[in-house]
């Protein structure tokens, strides 16, 4: 019998969901909010050296596998708490989070790797 260890691919299923944050610049179809004195007009907003979006793209490598059905991404880098949620002086940006979307998607993976187990 074929194996539901699914963790995996539920993990780069949502890595994927938050990279795709990075390019419309948005969580849940809420835009980031522009900088107040942005000397760099057109630029995007939180791409700079690209440490951060590289960091999401490595969260699956660096995170835990917490059994067959679990894993925990980890995103290691030291700001990223902070556009994520917000501080006084900088506006949130977040690109990492549960979202309607990001659950349809988690769903559909559940579902097709349950299909795939019973056609076999």
């Amino acid at each position: 019998m074929q194996s539901i260890d699914i963790s995996l691919d539920l993990a780069n299923t949502a890595k994927n969901a938050f990279l795709d944050n990075f390019r419309s610049e948005s969580f849940d179809g809420k835009s980031w909010k522009q900088r107040k004195n942005d000397k760099t007009p057109g630029r995007n907003l939180l791409v700079k050296s690209g440490r951060l979006r590289r960091d999401v793209s490595n969260s699956v490598s660096a995170g835990h596998k917490n059994g067959r059905f679990s894993y925990t991404l980890v995103v290691k880098n030291p700001y990223a708490s902070y556009n994520n949620d917000g501080t006084d002086k900088m506006p949130q940006r977040q690109f990492v989070g549960m979202t309607r979307d990001l659950n349809k998607k988690l769903l559909n993976k559940i579902n097709q790797k349950i299909k795939s187990i019973w056609a076999t």
